[in-house]
C-alpha cells in the first residue's frame, strides 16, 4: 500500500533524471479503495474502518530517490491537520516535552 518508485508517472524511468522524489501519503484516505477491503467480509472491512479512523490524522513524508543524500527507506509520521491541510512534526512536540534534545 505503501508509494513505491514504479508508482512515479512513467515508472522507473522517470526515477532516472531527478535528483530526489519527495512522497507524502495518508493511509487513511487508501485503505478502503483496496481489492481486499472492496471484496471483503463485513468483519474484515470493521477492522479497516477502525484502523482507518485511527490513523486519519497521520501522514508519512518518505523519499523515493536521494541522488545526493543518504536515502531513508524508513517513511517519518507527521500529523496531519485536515482542516488546514497542514503537516505538524510529531519530532517538534517531542522536543518540546523533552527539551535536552533541542540543538544549542
Amino acid at each position: 500500500m505503501w508509494p513505491a518508485r514504479a508508482d512515479a508517472y512513467g515508472g522507473e524511468g522517470t526515477l532516472q533524471n531527478l535528483d530526489g522524489c519527495l512522497t507524502i501519503f495518508r493511509p487513511s484516505r487508501w485503505m478502503k479503495q483496496t481489492p481486499a477491503y472492496l471484496n471483503g467480509n463485513k468483519e474484515y472491512r470493521e477492522k479497516v474502518d477502525e484502523r482507518a479512523e485511527r490513523c486519519a490524522h497521520q501522514a508519512y513524508f518518505g523519499n523515493l530517490k536521494a541522488r545526493y543524500a543518504e536515502e531513508s527507506r524508513a517513511p517519518q509520521k507527521v500529523q496531519f491537520v485536515e482542516r488546514f491541510t497542514r503537516f505538524v512534526s510529531y519530532t517538534q512536540e517531542r522536543a518540546e516535552r523533552e527539551p535536552e534534545l533541542l540543538p544549542g
